[in-house]
């Protein structure tokens, strides 16, 4: 209290920027907090918190902002970062979310760089012990018959969404078990040709479950879903 304001300052004033429009809550999180939690975990051995750092150094947290607002009848919950997980920080996620269809009630949106695959094994390689990035990633290759990393960087193309409609039924799913009736799929901006190459490896092992990767493209637009009105409205720019 004695401090001055973090109100004052650059980082807080940037995040509450990028967050948009006030709300009732305000939530703030400083460049050095996550050092700071981390350093009051003592009981900790540095191996332990080693582990729990999965999406990268703590010393790269760049700060995060918050809000919770009402905004034309629904409850609104909006958060601002960026982290060294290794995300794309270009535009491509945030245009392929913006071309959702209208009445979308929930979507995650993000691109990913060439190499991010590797990176990620590497990481978990070093949280597990006895093997390398490039083994596990082989291990995953002769499991799933894909070719890693290769054919993820294809499959999720410049970026990719996955989103669900606000008319899921949730009961009439449970009841019926029909997956023809979900509204919810993927959207991918990349290579429709490559994309269909690397899903048709999916499907071949699959059987019958492979409807759910029932797939239309149109240009560089590729849409999944079980749900053809769905697929179909995926494709389209939806205005969200």
């Amino acid at each position: 209290a004695a401090g001055s304001s973090r109100e004052a300052g650059d980082d807080c004033q940037r995040w509450m920027a990028e967050g948009g429009d006030a709300g009732f809550v305000s939530m703030y999180a400083a460049p050095d907090s996550l050092q700071s939690l981390y350093d009051s975990m003592g009981e900790l051995s540095a191996d332990e918190l080693s582990a729990m750092d999965l999406g990268g150094s703590i010393s790269d947290f760049k700060g995060m902002a918050g809000t919770v607002r009402f905004n034309d009848g629904a409850l609104e919950m909006a958060v601002a970062t960026a982290t060294a997980a290794g995300l794309d920080e270009g535009t491509a996620a945030g245009e392929l979310a913006a071309s959702l269809p209208e009445d979308t009630a929930g979507a995650i949106s993000f691109s990913v760089p060439e190499g991010w695959l590797e990176q990620a094994a590497d990481r978990i390689a070093e949280i597990d012990g006895g093997t390398t990035g490039a083994e596990l990633l082989d291990q995953l290759s002769q499991e799933t018959g894909l070719d890693l990393p290769a054919d993820f960087e294809t499959v999720t193309g410049e970026a990719i969404s996955l989103s669900v409609s606000a008319d899921i039924d949730v009961d009439a799913l449970s009841n019926s078990g029909d997956m023809s009736e979900l509204p919810a799929g993927l959207k991918i901006k990349g290579d429709a040709e490559a994309i269909q190459e690397v899903l048709d490896k999916l499907t071949a092992q699959m059987g019958p479950d492979a409807e759910l990767f029932t797939v239309e493209s149109d240009g560089d637009m590729v849409a999944l879903s079980p749900n053809d009105d769905y697929r179909s409205a995926l494709l389209g720019d939806g205005g969200l």
